[in-house]
This record gives structure tokens, C-alpha cells and sequence, in this order.
């Protein structure tokens, strides 16, 4: 009997080197599957960091196209306002210069008629006292030679 205890006790140390062996298996796959389950989840936080702020700079890069958009159209909006002020302005002018001209004009009519005026006055002036003293109203001389020739 003690050859097969012998044989009995050396097949369970077999069994359990086998046992022990498949444990130890056991535990490399475990951890080995857990690393790699660590390094899924990496790739997967890493893939959402990535889209995340890829969507980050896209939406930066469309607020700065809207703001650059949006300072095109300021800038044109102002150049409109400083076309419409210099066009605004080169008309007051014109129109300035023609009523200047315009009043220059009337002043010069108005001088021109007031010389004219004056001189009729003069010459009126002039034929009434010539006519009061009998004399020609177009010259004293003229009337003085003819009567004494």
C-alpha cells in the first residue's frame, strides 16, 4: 500500500502543480485583460479629448469668422458713412459757392442799378435845371455857342 499512496500523494502534487500552474495562467490573463481594458478606456478618453477639442477649434474658428465677418462690415459700413458725409459735404460746398456767386451777382446788379439810378437822377437833375434856367437840357455850352453864333 505505500507504493500507492505513494503514487496517490505523487498524482495530487501533480494536480496541484497543474492547479497551481493554471492559477497562475489564470491571474496572468486576468491582469493581461485588465491592461488591456485599461488601455481601451485610454484610447477612449483619449479619442473624446480629441473630438472635444477638435469641436472646440471648430467652434473657435467660426466665432472668428463671425467676428471677422462682422468687422468687414463695420469697416464697410464706415467707409459708406465717410463717402456719404464727403459727398454730403462736397455738396454744401457746391452749394455754398453757387449761392456766394448768386449773391456776388445780385450785389453787382444791385450796384450796377443803383449806378444807373444815380445817373438817370443826375441826368434828370441835370435837364430840369437846364430846362428851369432855358437853357438845352443836353448842354449849358452847346446852348451858350448857338446863341451867341
Amino acid at each position: 500500500m505505500p507504493a500507492a499512496a505513494t503514487a496517490a500523494a505523487a498524482a495530487a502534487a501533480a494536480t496541484a502543480a497543474t492547479a497551481a500552474t493554471a492559477a497562475a495562467k489564470a491571474v496572468k490573463v486576468a491582469a493581461a485583460a485588465e491592461q488591456v481594458l485599461a488601455a481601451s478606456s485610454a484610447a477612449a478618453a483619449a479619442k473624446e479629448a480629441t473630438r472635444k477639442q477638435q469641436q472646440q477649434q471648430r467652434q473657435q474658428q467660426h466665432h472668428q469668422q463671425q467676428q471677422q465677418q462682422q468687422q468687414q462690415q463695420q469697416v464697410a459700413a464706415a467707409a459708406e458713412q465717410v463717402l456719404a458725409a464727403s459727398s454730403t459735404a462736397a455738396a454744401a460746398k457746391e452749394a455754398t459757392c453757387k449761392q456766394q456767386q448768386q449773391q456776388q451777382q445780385q450785389h453787382q446788379q444791385q450796384q450796377q442799378q443803383q449806378q444807373q439810378q444815380q445817373q438817370q437822377q443826375q441826368q434828370q437833375s441835370e435837364a430840369d435845371r437846364m430846362r428851369g434856367s432855358g437853357g438845352d437840357p443836353r448842354g449849358e455850352r452847346r446852348h451858350q455857342t448857338l446863341s451867341s453864333g
